[in-house]
């Protein structure tokens, strides 16, 4: 959550360093919004632990549910500015948690993102949420686009691909939002003023034709 808060921010700062305004930002429209809520929350969700791999079953399909319902907000937006970084983004976290049964975690990445920590954030892949994700296992595929990147601020965690690249997708969005390069949803087309000055047409005649 805080990366998507510092992309917002960065995005915002990069718009008003170029001439956007915080006005523009503000009268953005997007179709189908409550999907980012969905998508987000069931990445949250969390799962009992229940006898068996029942909750890894379970932690994995709300992962799976939450890019698809991402995903599908996104392609509803495609006309704005990013979206098609963020669909790249999602689309990429999506095909490797599917195949994978999770997502895979590059044990080196984690070593250097966590420091003293690693071995207890290695314990919480395995327990917390379903284990949606997991050190990488050597029957896992597209392993290079997977969590490989490591990141100590502003907390150890480490990041895929897909992740770098749909926060710049975020980045890109709100900068050319404060631009009004986002759209504002359907408008009434505008009509046409009348022209000034006397009309090169004359009027209809109003005299009756005696017959």
């Amino acid at each position: 959550m805080i990366l998507i808060l510092g992309a917002v921010l960065l995005g915002l700062v990069i718009g008003l360093a170029t001439g956007g305004s915080v006005k523009d930002l503000a009268s953005v429209r997007f179709r189908w919004w409550g999907l980012v809520f969905l998508g987000l929350g069931l990445q949250l969700v969390p799962v009992p632990s229940r006898p068996g791999d029942n909750d890894h079953v379970v932690g994995v399909a709300l992962l799976v549910g939450s890019y698809v319902a991402l995903l599908v907000f996104v392609v509803a937006n495609l006309r704005l500015p990013g979206f098609w970084l963020l669909a790249a983004g999602f689309a990429c976290n999506l095909v490797l948690v599917a195949v994978n049964g999770g997502m895979p975690v590059s044990a080196g990445a984690l070593r250097r993102a966590a420091g003293s920590n690693y071995s207890a954030m290695v314990a919480s892949l395995r327990t917390e949420r379903g284990a949606r994700h997991h050190l990488v296992r050597p029957d896992d595929d597209l392993v290079a686009l997977a969590d490989v990147i490591p990141m100590r601020w502003p907390g150890p965690q480490v990041l895929s691909v897909g992740d770098v690249v749909w926060l710049l997708g975020t980045v890109w969005l709100v900068a050319g939002a404060t631009h009004g390069k986002a759209g504002r949803g359907t408008t009434t087309p505008k009509q046409p003023e009348p022209l000034e000055g006397p009309s090169p047409f004359p009027p209809p005649s109003t005299r009756r034709v005696e017959e």
